[in-house]
């Protein structure tokens, strides 16, 4: 396994973005602080680090549109 900034001590600033690898397992892609550049993290050493910042990236990228409840419209005379 890779030494990522987790084994380091670094804190983390963020969560840019996450993607699945070829291989078919999750990827989370970190930026830790003082770091120039991102770094690939397992999604299960993610969640486990720091699952609060996890739930808060997802929630970030939700989007909600709420449902508008119409009135029935009212028939014309020789309507069925």
């Amino acid at each position: 396994m890779t030494c990522n900034g987790f084994r380091r001590g670094l804190m983390v600033e963020r969560i840019d973005s996450v993607f699945i690898n070829p291989n078919g397992s999750v990827m989370y892609n970190i930026k830790f602080k003082d770091q120039p550049e991102l770094e690939r993290v397992p999604a299960d050493v993610v969640k486990l680090r720091i699952p609060d910042m996890v739930m808060e990236f997802y929630w970030s990228r939700l989007s909600y549109f709420p449902i508008i409840k119409r009135s029935p419209r009212k028939r014309k005379a020789g309507e069925e």
